[in-house]
């Protein structure tokens, strides 16, 4: 009888603590899912408001009123409004990435077909970008973050910085030459930057 009791208090302990663990998972997922909410919400209302203004005189408390969230919350999730752009830069960078990582074993066209996709996706955002003439700040994310995609897309190793600098210099400005062009589609672009890489020797020393 008393072992049954122990055995009894043991499971009931185990059924606690697998509890207080779902709870807190619970809990965490809510916190991220209420994370992204609020940044999508705080990005969509700049996006808008950079529609009608130019980004250099908006200021952050316009973004707060029309995002309807308190300044504490923006500081919360960013340092800037120019964070916002950044932070958004860097998740688009991520989708290719995550694109790129499902797939084994693809040629360069395959590649720049999943890259140019993505980047299409948001080319509205991109186009307003340039518009209020920020191509240094997506020059600044894209340096930043797009190494990982040159060397997937390249199949490029560490042997030569010196090419590895080539590709990310003629990848980004290419890709930025190609946003500024709001007339031409991602189908005519992906033709002309499929020709032009891949028309490279890649395999000098």
């Amino acid at each position: 009888m008393y072992l049954f009791f122990l055995i009894k208090q043991d499971n009931e302990k185990e059924l606690l603590n697998q509890t207080i663990i779902y709870l807190i998972l619970c809990k965490k997922i809510m916190a991220n899912r209420q994370t992204i909410r609020t940044e999508r919400n705080i990005f969509n209302a700049l996006f808008r408001i950079m529609q009608l203004k130019n980004f250099n005189t908006i200021k952050v408390v316009e973004i707060v009123e029309e995002a309807d969230v308190a300044r504490l919350t923006f500081y919360r999730h960013f340092s800037s409004k120019e964070d916002i752009i950044l932070k958004k830069i860097k998740e688009i960078i991520k989708c290719i990435n995550d694109e790129l990582n499902t797939r084994n074993n693809i040629n360069l066209k395959e590649s720049l077909h999943i890259v140019i996709n993505v980047f299409e996706k948001y080319i509205s955002f991109f186009t307003l970008l340039i518009k209020n003439n920020l191509e240094g700040l997506v020059v600044q994310s894209f340096k930043k973050d797009i190494y990982s995609i040159i060397k997937k897309v390249f199949l490029i190793n560490n042997t030569n910085k010196y090419l590895e600098k080539f590709y990310e210099g003629a990848f980004v400005y290419v890709i930025i030459e190609w946003l500024s062009n709001d007339d031409e589609s991602g189908k005519v672009f992906f033709e002309k930057a499929y020709r032009l890489f891949s028309s490279i020797d890649v395999n000098y020393s």
